[in-house]
């Protein structure tokens, strides 16, 4: 299996999965010309792509689910919650409950996370000893997320802002209290307690990527700064951002 970011950050995040049956995207919160546009770089469009899960309803990850799956033809999976936004034909799936695509011997699970969201979720694949996360657009670390997401050879994870940024920036009071509340998102010390959780439990992924960085209150290096020795023994640690397509990263063993 591999994974490949066409974006990601608060203007629009879309992840590839290569499962090697078939080709899934998780969330379009891009245009769907704008995604044809940078699957183009990866020699790929559209009509690749067999399946859309959604892991919430905010814009930045529904924005463009409705165009992209018209123009693909490929079935849309998310929660009840999820899909009443979309207010599209989908494939209803529950948290914690694992399905398969047809075709394909690839279990996904669906995991429960906190966010300010009607009923969302982030997601496993595994396929026989191969384990791939993607894990953004959470609040606050939970046991139920530590254990689903241990194992992970290859895991796509937020690391949003920066706290100090954050809370001396321009956004608004509500904003602020939102992005740093239990619902909201993961600050560069949440994430980096997660990793070492996952760390301390012998669960240390091959390919770690980071995502859903905030350009307005985070940057690269205060990730790194922040991660230090903890990410030394990792093989490979990549960041995924707004603007450019992340290339594939392989999930082997």
């Amino acid at each position: 299996m591999r994974l490949a970011s066409l974006g990601s950050g608060s203007s629009g995040n879309a992840t590839l999965v290569d499962t090697g049956d078939g080709l899934v995207l998780v969330d379009c919160g891009l245009s769907a010309r704008e995604t044809q546009n940078r699957m183009s770089n990866l020699d790929l469009s559209l009509s690749d792509i067999c399946a859309i899960l959604v892991t919430h309803e905010h814009s930045d990850h529904i924005g463009g689910v409705g165009a992209v799956a018209s123009k693909s033809g490929a079935p849309i999976y998310a929660t009840r919650g999820t899909s009443h936004k979309l207010k599209r034909d989908c494939h209803i799936i529950r948290a914690e409950e694992e399905f398969s695509l047809e075709s394909s011997d690839v279990r996904i699970k669906p995991i429960a996370v906190p966010h300010d969201a009607r009923e969302p979720v982030q997601y496993t694949f595994t396929k026989a000893d191969l384990k791939l996360g993607i894990l953004t657009d959470l609040g606050s670390v939970t046991p139920h997320v530590v254990e689903e997401f241990g194992g992970c050879q290859s895991l796509l994870v937020e690391s949003n802002h920066c706290r100090e940024l954050l809370l001396n920036g321009a956004y608004p009071a509500a904003l602020k209290r939102r992005i740093l509340g239990p619902w909201g998102h993961l600050s560069n010390d949440q994430t980096a307690a997660l990793l070492k959780q996952l760390f301390d439990s012998g669960s240390i992924p091959e390919n770690l990527i980071i995502g859903h960085i905030s350009k307005e209150n985070n940057s690269k290096s205060r990730v790194e700064d922040c991660l230090g020795d903890l990410v030394s023994g990792i093989k490979s640690l990549v960041f995924a951002s707004q603007e450019e397509v992340l290339p594939w990263t392989e999930t082997v063993r």
